[in-house]
């Protein structure tokens, strides 16, 4: 009898994991129909990867430290950033995903050198209570449509490397010298075994000043990551 209940809870709406994912899905449903993206969001969702290079604006400068693909300028970056970041838009993070996976495929060798180890992807990561709310981790979602593609098994993904020792305000709603204070010494890493001795590729949506970045590379590098093998990619910036 036991044995029957314990079957039935864990596929009934009673078991928390269901549960989350189910309010997830159906939140995620119920905001596209009250708020339906915009046309040209759906028309970047039914690009190919070349044509939405094509499209967009590239921002990459690969002679620094973070390297953002985009212009985040341009209203449609903007648009396609904001799907990301609060509707974990699955059709784009997997387009965008693609096209972050070929840029560093071609651009971390030439960057570190051939390493038989894979390179590590770490996402920034959310406070407890921005994840809480949305649901997510854009970041971690972007890492993993990366990891998709990765059929060389170049990288490795570990999501929780980095922690916040903080709840932050949202940058986008700070002046330059308020976001530099905001994020001043957020990050720890919580596994400091896990990256010593490693090359680190962190990943995140979007950059702007790079304070968000350079706080998550202090940490790693007071964890035991030497500067140079440490190196950033955002969608835009």
């Amino acid at each position: 009898m036991c044995l029957i209940l314990s079957h039935k809870l864990k596929y009934s709406y009673a078991n928390p994991v269901y549960m989350i994912t189910y309010f997830k899905k159906t939140k995620k449903a119920f905001l596209n129909f009250l708020f339906p993206p915009p046309l040209s969001v759906y028309k970047l969702e039914n690009m190919s990867e070349k044509e939405i290079l094509e499209v967009l604006p590239r921002s990459i400068d690969l002679s620094l430290f973070a390297n953002s693909i985009f212009s985040y300028k341009n209203p449609l970056v903007k648009e396609a950033i904001k799907h990301i970041k609060f509707r974990g838009n699955s059709e784009l993070i997997s387009k965008f995903g693609k096209i972050m996976y070929e840029e560093l495929s071609s651009y971390i060798p030439e960057y570190f050198g051939e390493d038989s180890a894979p390179y590590m992807l770490i996402p920034i990561p959310l406070s407890r209570k921005r994840f809480t709310d949305r649901g997510f981790n854009q970041s971690e979602l972007l890492c993993e449509a990366i990891m998709a593609n990765d059929n060389e098994n170049m990288f490795e993904l570990i999501p929780r490397a980095l922690k916040r020792s903080r709840n932050t305000k949202p940058q986008a709603k700070l002046k330059r010298r308020e976001r530099l204070k905001n994020v001043k010494n957020c990050f720890y890493c919580s596994r400091p075994e896990l990256v010593r001795n490693r090359k680190i590729v962190l990943i995140d949506d979007v950059s702007t000043t790079g304070s968000t970045l350079r706080d998550a590379r202090r940490a790693l590098i007071e964890s035991g990551v030497a500067h140079e093998n440490i190196i950033a990619f955002t969608l835009a910036g």
